[in-house]
This record gives C-alpha cells, sequence and structure tokens, in this order.
C-alpha cells in the first residue's frame, strides 16, 4: 500500500480488503478536514468583508468632499446641473441631471434638495414622443424646493406627441398654482396645449420678466381635437400679460399667417428687448400693421430683432416709405433686408435710432443698390455713432465683384466710427473688398477706427482670400500706421472656414 501512495500508478492495482477499508477511512478524513477548511474560509471571508465595510466607512469619513461645506457642494451641483449660457434647456435634460446627483447618497440628495437654484428651471418638452399621462406629484414637489426664487418655466408641446389638450390642461393648471412665481415663460406648441395660462387675469404673472412664444393655431385634418378647441376656449383677445409690470424680454416666432401679436395685448411701452423671427411662406393675410403698432409704442427699447426669413415671399408691399417710426433708446438692431419681385418690405427705411451702437443687416435677396440707399436713408435721419457692423449672408445675386465692392464701400463710409466689423456666411469673392479696407499711407482710410475684424464663410468657401493677410498686416503693423491721424491699430482678427479656425488673438505688441 505504501508504494501506492508514494509513487506513480504505471500499471494494474492489486488491493486486500483490509487495503481497500483504509483507503476509504482515510478519504473521509480528508472529507472532513475539507470541510473544517472551508468553513475557517467561509469565516475569514466574512471578517474580510466586514474589514473593508470598515476600511470603506473609515474612508468616507476621510474624504475630502465630506469636509466641503454644503455651499461649495450646492455650487458644484448648480455648474453641473444647469445649462450653460446659450444652450437650449430642450436640450439639456436637467431633470436627468439632478436625479443622479440624488442618487448618490444621502448627503448630497440632501444637499440638493436644499438648493433653491437647482430647482428653479423646469423644462417639460414632450416633442416628437408619445408620453404616459404625467404625474403631478413631482411637478409640485420640484416648485416647492425652489422656494423663493423665481421659476423659469420651459413647456414643449407638440401634436405629434399624443398628448391630449384635456391631459395638458390639467398639467397647466397644477403649474399655474405657482404662476405668481415665474420669471421666465417658454412655450413652444399648439396653442390649445395653453388655454389655462392665457385664461388668467392681468395681474396673475407679477414676476414675469421673459417671454419666448412659439406658438401656431393652424390644425391639420388629424388636429380635430386641437381645432375645436382652439376656436371655442381660447380668447379672441388674450390680455393674460398686460398685467406684468416687470415683463422686459420678448421674443416671438411667427408659424401662422395672423400674427402673433394680434392675438396677444402686449405692454409694449416697457419692452426693453424684442424679437420677431417669421418662418411663413407666402403670407397671403400678413399685416403689416401688427409690427409698425407696437413698434410705435416701444419707447424705451434697446434691443430690437426682425427677421422675415428667406423664405418669406410676400405679394404686397409691407412697409410703406411713408411710415415713421422712432427708437430713441435702441442700441442694437438686427433686422433682413428683403426685396422680392420689386417689392420693398425692408423695415429700415421706416426707423430713426439716434443711440443706435451695434447694428446687423441680414441679406435675403433684396437689391444691394434698394439695400444701400435704405440704410444710407436710415443713417442720414439717425446720425448713429456706430460702433459695431455685422453682415449676415450676403452673395452676389446680379451683382459683379466690383459693384459688391463699391456698394460695400459706400455702406463702410456711413459709418467711421464702426470699430468692430463681422462677415459672416458671405459667400462672394472678398479681396477687392478687403484691399479697399487695406491701410496705403496717402489715401483715404475706409472704418480708421477699426480694431476687431471676423470674417465666418460659408461652406463652400475652400480658401482664405488671397487679400487677408496684407489687410491684416497694414492695419496692426506698429511703423505702418504709427502717426496716422484718426486711425486705429487692428488688435483682433478671427477668421474661419470650414474645418479651419484661426484666431490671430491680439495683434497689438505693446
Amino acid at each position: 500500500m505504501a508504494q501506492y501512495l508514494s509513487q506513480r500508478i504505471e500499471g494494474p492495482i492489486w488491493l486486500e480488503p483490509t487495503d481497500i477499508s483504509f483507503l476509504r477511512a482515510r478519504i473521509s478524513d480528508v472529507e472532513t478536514q475539507v470541510e473544517k477548511l472551508q468553513s475557517q474560509i467561509s469565516e475569514l471571508t466574512h471578517q474580510k468583508d466586514a474589514k473593508l465595510v470598515e476600511i470603506a466607512s473609515l474612508e468616507n469619513v476621510l474624504s475630502p468632499i465630506r469636509r466641503v461645506p454644503p455651499e461649495i457642494i450646492s455650487e458644484i451641483f448648480e455648474l453641473a446641473c444647469l445649462p450653460e449660457e446659450g444652450k437650449s434647456m430642450y436640450e439639456h435634460s436637467i431633470a436627468q441631471y439632478t436625479s443622479i446627483l440624488c442618487a448618490v447618497c444621502v448627503a448630497w440628495r440632501k444637499v440638493a434638495h436644499a438648493t433653491p437654484r437647482l430647482w428653479s428651471e423646469l423644462c417639460l418638452s414632450l416633442k416628437g414622443r408619445k408620453p404616459v399621462i404625467p404625474e403631478l406629484g413631482w411637478v409640485k414637489e420640484w416648485i416647492h424646493r425652489s422656494q423663493g426664487l423665481p421659476l423659469d418655466l420651459y413647456l414643449n408641446f407638440d401634436t405629434r406627441s399624443g398628448i391630449s389638450p384635456a391631459i395638458s390642461s390639467q398639467f397647466m393648471e397644477n403649474i399655474l398654482g405657482f404662476s405668481h412665481k415665474i420669471r421666465l415663460l417658454n412655450l413652444e406648441g399648439h396653442i390649445s396645449f395653453f388655454i389655462p395660462l392665457f385664461s388668467l387675469p392681468r395681474s396673475s404673472l407679477p414676476q414675469l420678466e421673459e417671454v419666448y412664444l412659439e406658438i401656431s393655431s393652424f390644425s391639420s385634418s388629424n388636429d380635430d381635437m386641437y381645432a375645436d378647441l382652439t376656436y371655442h376656449e381660447v380668447p379672441s383677445q388674450i390680455e393674460t400679460f398686460l398685467g406684468a409690470p416687470k415683463l422686459r424680454c420678448v421674443e416671438l416666432i411667427e408659424e401662422d399667417t395672423t400674427p402673433i401679436l394680434k392675438k396677444f395685448a402686449l405692454p409694449a411701452e416697457q419692452f426693453t428687448s424684442l424679437k420677431i423671427t417669421s418662418t411663413i411662406v407666402k403670407p397671403s393675410y400678413f399685416d403689416p400693421d401688427a409690427y409698425t403698432d407696437i413698434l410705435r409704442r416701444c419707447k424705451d427699447l434697446v434691443h430690437l430683432r426682425v427677421d422675415l426669413g428667406l423664405d418669406f415671399e410676400p405679394d404686397f408691399v409691407l412697409f410703406s416709405h411713408y411710415l415713421s417710426i422712432s427708437l430713441p433708446s435702441l442700441r442694437s438692431l438686427d433686422i433682413s433686408a428683403l426685396m422680392i419681385s420689386g417689392n420693398d418690405v425692408n423695415l429700415l427705411h421706416c426707423l430713426t435710432t439716434p443711440h443706435l451702437e451695434e447694428l446687423t443687416l441680414r441679406y435675403n435677396v433684396q437689391d444691394l443698390d434698394a439695400l444701400l440707399v435704405d440704410v444710407t436713408s436710415f443713417q442720414h435721419r439717425s446720425s448713429a455713432l456706430l460702433s459695431s457692423l455685422t453682415l449676415v449672408g450676403f452673395w452676389p445675386f446680379r451683382e459683379t465683384n466690383e459693384n459688391l465692392t463699391q456698394t460695400f464701400t459706400a455702406l463702410f463710409s456711413l459709418f467711421p466710427a464702426v470699430r468692430s466689423l463681422r462677415m459672416h456666411e458671405c459667400a462672394f469673392n472678398m479681396d477687392e473688398l478687403l484691399q479697399a479696407l487695406t491701410f496705403t499711407k496717402g489715401h483715404p482710410v475706409l472704418l480708421p477706427k477699426l480694431t476687431n475684424f471676423e470674417l465666418r464663410a460659408q461652406d463652400d468657401m475652400e480658401e482664405f482670400p488671397s487679400e487677408l493677410t496684407p489687410m491684416i498686416l497694414s492695419r496692426s503693423l506698429h511703423d505702418e500706421t504709427e502717426g496716422v491721424d484718426g486711425l486705429l491699430r487692428l488688435q483682433k482678427v478671427i477668421s474661419e472656414l470650414p474645418d479651419l479656425v484661426v484666431d490671430f488673438g491680439f495683434l497689438d505688441p505693446i
């Protein structure tokens, strides 16, 4: 037996009955030892796990985040959850970010719940989705956590989402229980969704400062339930915003032939910022009086944008040359220029803005000679000391490069105080214009105060204009510009082509 246990077995084995009994006893004994060891291993494993938990607990106490004051954690949470400036709330899921933070641990959840600013913005978008009927409890809890802070409310409802007006009305009514807290109101969707809001009395929005409306009242053949509500329950003249004493900023996206401005009574006398964008094609019933009436009342307006859009194709003259609108407080104007079939629809020739500082012209196929006439007349009336000029979307329609250069040269000469010139999405050969901007000793200087120049090209532009570098150098080199009366040195240039951005930075070496 000893030889079988100590050597390698290479042949048949002949065992006596006593040998078999011995081996079976030995196996039973070893199995018992294995069970004891397994029991010890299990106990040691439990002890190890307990020690690991203890280590984790101790490390948790030692963690630097535990020694950070709640005020600092609140600031971090705000940076993590709130959207960056300029980013759409509908693209930034603040509800998702706050939910993740609250699920980390009890301590973080308590800090998050005690950070009112996290809950001062409520965004609900049902665009293109088929939602479950919304539970209203979380909305009330969300708003209650904002405590005394004003509420920024973003609602994007869509008929394609499958939500019924009855459900949306119930949802709106619960939110409007907090109407006295609303500071910003951003509404997108069919007008029937917002009937409870538009039925509020005038005094219901005392904190309202900003309004963004992109609402429609038309209905397709599949939207009968919305059409019925639209014509039977929406007030013919909505006066909800008239009792908002703090309302200063309004942006309207026109989607119907009947302007939003005709649906709402607005306190235009207190506006400081107004943006109107039209997405209507061939507006047979478009009413220019809606624009002129409100602008004549906006005496305190500081920022104005009116963009009729490239697809806007009226069959009649919109803004008469006999109109006159004075905006004495206006500092920034962003306006589209458009002429279709000889019909001038440019609002610019109606305006007088003596304190204008920033002008943006968006080119929508207007004849450039007519545009120059309008701008010239506008400047003669206003005598504005413009400091910033932006040209967007200019491209040759009938004009040659030479005519374009002459037009822009004449346009720039109207505003000699301009310090910042931006040209965005301009699809023409700019070399001649850049030559005109190039400083040459002994010749008159175009835009002598220019210190910042920005060129953002169309996607189809393949290379920098060849005259860009000579223009930059002529207006930035110290020995070239020194001693020239009234000429300021170019300090910053940004030039952007598809897939390539060059920031020349501050060119002044001093």
